[in-house]
């Protein structure tokens, strides 16, 4: 068994991939819930018709689920060295929701080209 650690914290380097950043939540948050009606989205507007923003439910967990991945890793990737940078956990925020939009913008790219 090892002794317990009694000097001080030595893990103030980068963080790693699954630990949380406020970049990586925010990431993560604006990607699940955006990419939730990211599927629907595109048809919902051209044929001005609500429903189809709940049509594709299998479609739209799946979306959920890779953006917020992707909104994770993008916020994590982004989000720390502009918070550094620019010294404030207010820039990590947002650029961690800026990363997040990225995988929703791809995949409402896709669904207009394939339209």
């Amino acid at each position: 068994m090892l002794p317990p650690r009694t000097g001080p914290k030595t893990d103030k380097g980068p963080p790693g991939l699954f630990r949380a950043t406020l970049g990586a939540l925010a990431g993560a948050v604006t990607g699940g819930v955006l990419g939730l009606f990211a599927v629907g989205s595109y048809p919902a507007i051209a044929t001005r018709d609500v429903t189809y923003l709940f049509k594709f439910p299998s479609l739209s967990i799946v979306s959920c689920l890779i953006s917020a991945l992707l909104g994770w890793f993008l916020g994590w990737l982004i989000g720390p060295p502009l918070g550094r940078r620019f010294d404030s956990p207010k820039v990590e925020i947002a650029a961690g929701v800026v990363a997040g939009l990225i995988p929703i913008t791809i995949i409402i790219v896709l669904i207009v080209l394939r339209s």
